[in-house]
């Protein structure tokens, strides 16, 4: 779904090409992953490997957080730890 909605030539599987797939068209993104487990029964992807990536790849990725906000105190120390490694905003579901 991603890959079409974006019109990717393929789909990027790491951090890491997502970053070369915007560095070669010289522009930038914003990246998240979606916490929404208390809807949907399924886990987020790792968010801590997204902002690492991100950091790795500040020329052209905007790492935003995401927490699940029905998971009340939960979702408050989430949001903490996340500014603490370095997001730039959040995306909420």
């Amino acid at each position: 779904m991603t890959k079409q909605y974006f019109k990717l030539e393929s789909a990027a599987t790491t951090v890491d090409s997502l970053a070369e797939h915007y560095r070669q068209r010289n522009t930038a993104a914003v990246v998240f992953t979606i916490d929404s487990q208390t809807v949907s029964g399924h886990p987020p992807n790792s968010v801590e490997n997204l902002i690492e990536g991100a950091a790795r790849n500040n020329d052209v990725l905007i790492p935003f957080g995401t927490v699940d906000p029905l998971t009340g105190d939960r979702a408050v120390a989430g949001v903490r730890r996340q500014i603490e490694l370095g997001v730039k905003g959040f995306k909420f579901h």
